[in-house]
């Protein structure tokens, strides 16, 4: 998901805002995956209501909204 263009001789690797919204979404899975603690398997990961994984990538998203 997350395949920028890498940086050359001539110029650095600068993310435009869409790919830093993306660069964000992605980080709010995987803080959710790392720091969810579930008793049981069938809560963790894909096993999981939707709004729970989605919850911290919206809510970093629209923290790039005000970058």
């Amino acid at each position: 998901m997350c395949s920028f263009p890498p940086s050359t001789f001539s110029s650095c690797a600068l993310l435009k805002h869409s790919e830093l919204v993306t660069l964000f979404h992605e980080l709010g899975y995987g803080m959710h995956n790392l720091l969810w603690r579930a008793r049981y398997v069938r809560f963790h990961r894909t096993n999981r209501p939707p709004d729970f994984a989605e919850a911290p990538s919206v809510m970093l998203e629209n923290l790039t909204l005000h970058i």
